[in-house]
């Protein structure tokens, strides 16, 4: 199978999870969330594809949200840990996200969530998401991490991993993305980590705010077109 991830997945599958378990974690799991059940609550069928599911925290979100799942990652470690989640109504396959051995037309929506900026071809993968969706009425989000926040410039500059393999998009790259397909909307999340406050009590209002006014400096860039 030809690889087309920027970092190798396979050496971080162990402690993937463990991430949503610190403060952070937990924060930008809360703030993806709120984000996405915008989009979510607007999708009338019931079939998802998940374009890098890892270890299956997402899944298992969209699982118990009433979506029949269907997750693929390159990662072959990370799918074993998924499997023994046994995340009900969904199935799970290996393989590289710009040749997914799935049928045209098949679902309602797709996601894909801190995956595109891991791709070697972003524009590929999009392209065949975009085959695998219903037409007309599909939607694809994608939820990326924001190459214009404060956060992420510092991920870089100290070289984290895995940050420091990403190709992070600015809301313009994403927009450019996603235009063939569609006219997208393009918002950022994800303003006030505090450490010391385990529960972000005023995100809701600078996501509403960033949204209104087309903020660009959240660390979290959501994106959706309708086809």
């Amino acid at each position: 199978m030809k690889g087309q991830s920027r970092f190798d997945f396979n050496q971080a599958a162990a402690v993937y999870d463990e991430w949503f378990t610190t403060s952070m974690g937990r924060y930008y799991d809360l703030v993806e969330k709120r984000a996405i059940n915008r989009v979510l609550k607007n999708i009338s069928g019931k079939k998802l594809l998940e374009i890098g599911c890892g270890t299956g925290h997402w899944s298992k979100y969209f699982s118990a949200h009433g979506f029949s799942v269907v997750g693929v990652d390159i990662s072959f470690e990370m799918l074993k840990r998924t499997l023994r989640k046994r995340i009900p109504k969904a199935e799970f396959v290996q393989c590289d996200a710009c040749h997914l051995s799935l049928r045209d037309n098949m679902f309602d929506i797709a996601v894909l969530i801190t995956t595109i900026e891991f791709i070697e071809m972003p524009h590929i993968a999009i392209k065949e998401a975009v085959r695998c969706l219903k037409k007309p009425g599909g939607c694809l989000m994608v939820c990326t991490l924001n190459a214009e926040s404060k956060l992420n410039k510092r991920r870089l500059a100290k070289n984290e991993v895995p940050y420091h393999k990403a190709s992070m998009l600015s809301t313009k790259n994403l927009k450019y993305l996603l235009t063939p397909y569609g006219k997208p909307t393009i918002y950022t999340c994800a303003f006030s980590f505090n450490p010391t406050r385990p529960i972000p009590v005023i995100d809701p209002i600078f996501d509403s705010v960033a949204k209104t006014f087309k903020l660009q400096s959240g660390d979290i860039i959501i994106g959706e077109v309708k086809l």
